[in-house]
């Protein structure tokens, strides 16, 4: 701590930059890109599993749109909230299994919901019928008060079974685990080609403030949007405003000294996010 002014050295403050995303690839755990420099790789991720869910959505970068179709499963780790997830989907958007997929959904669906796991990965060492080295999901039970994890018993293999068929399968029971569930509003899928959308970063603006975020009080947020906006009546979701609308609410809430009441009011029964 330095005593000039009480302002402690960073290296001694812990602050969340928001939800790390994690993907499974090349035997690695990993997020970020080696092409542009930001590769970053962990050897195992431990926490509590929280949610599981099943995403598609889409972003544009560089004029070109992406399919976004991936499992997701949210981590609380000792750093936070954490994602791991797996794509479902081939470059071209196409729906396509996958090793990886199929190895974390069936590593989720030995877990219950708030239990404490280990999260590994590692790579063949033989090329598979593709030229390439597979990558393997290992999951471990983490039993509480230990360090030491209990590997998951393996998928069974039977002889000649479809894989996308297995993933099918499996994807049908993932959405009905008791940790299933939509991803918050505000994870937008920009975030998955590294950029911001305007609700996202709102939502972080107003939960560092101590106000109530659109997540948090949707139905509130909508009937305030309808007054900004002049419209005759609440939009049925957030997703239903454009981004450059949040981008104009956020500039004229930065002005603003105390929470508008309106978002204290109890209007969320029915919301949608």
């Amino acid at each position: 701590m330095n005593e000039a002014g009480n302002i402690p050295d960073e290296s001694e403050v812990k602050a969340s930059t928001g939800r790390a995303s994690w993907r499974i690839a090349n035997g690695k755990i990993c997020k970020g890109s080696e092409e542009e420099g930001t590769l970053d790789t962990r050897e195992k991720i431990v926490g509590r599993l929280r949610r599981v869910g099943i995403h598609d959505g889409s972003f544009t970068r560089d004029n070109k749109t992406k399919r976004v179709y991936q499992l997701e499963a949210d981590i609380e780790t000792a750093k936070g909230m954490e994602r791991v997830k797996a794509s479902l989907c081939n470059l071209k958007g196409e729906d396509a299994p996958s090793g990886v997929a199929v190895g974390l959904l069936w590593g989720l669906l030995q877990f219950a919901k708030d239990e404490l796991l280990v999260i590994t990965a590692s790579q063949g060492t033989k090329k598979n019928e593709f030229g390439s080295y597979s990558t393997f999901v290992n999951m471990f039970r983490l039993p509480e008060g230990k360090t030491e994890g209990v590997a998951i018993d393996r998928r069974p293999r039977n002889e000649g079974e479809n894989f996308a068929d297995v993933q099918n399968d499996l994807l049908k029971k993932i959405k009905q685990h008791p940790a299933f569930a939509d991803r918050p509003a505000s994870d937008s899928d920009d975030d998955e080609g590294n950029a911001t959308t305007h609700l996202s970063a709102l939502g972080k603006e107003c939960a560092e403030r101590g106000w109530p975020t659109p997540d948090q009080k949707p139905g509130a947020w909508l009937k305030m949007m309808a007054g900004f906006f002049k419209l005759p009546a609440p939009k049925a979701a957030l997703s239903e405003h454009d981004d450059h609308e949040w981008g104009e609410i956020r500039l004229a809430m930065k002005d603003l000294e105390k929470c508008p009441n309106s978002l204290l009011e109890d209007a969320d029964r029915g919301a949608l996010v």
